[in-house]
């Protein structure tokens, strides 16, 4: 059993559709790591085929090898912590 904790600063401000970003980040951030403790796999559907993860220095691009990266971790059971997060507004194209 595997523990993480993702450690981050607060920060941001209102989006367009009135939701602040703290809230839309906390949203996602509680997505991402719940589904990456229970179901690595379902992580696929947020990648692109630009999409780009660096793990132990190992670029790895696709949503395919970003599951088969994920999926294959020797780590099986993990159990994140988010103590803190880091807020960035984004653009309306993302």
């Amino acid at each position: 059993y595997g523990r993480s904790t993702v450690s981050h600063l607060r920060g941001g401000s209102s989006s367009m559709s009135g939701q602040s970003n703290e809230m839309v980040a906390k949203q996602f951030v509680d997505f991402y790591y719940q589904t990456f403790d229970t179901n690595r796999a379902g992580l696929t559907q947020l990648y692109t085929e630009t999409s780009m993860l660096t793990f132990e220095g190992v670029q790895i691009q696709g949503p395919q090898a970003i599951q088969e990266k994920l999926t294959s971790l020797a780590f099986k059971t993990v159990k994140h912590s988010i103590v803190t997060m880091d807020v960035q507004p984004a653009s309306a194209s993302g």
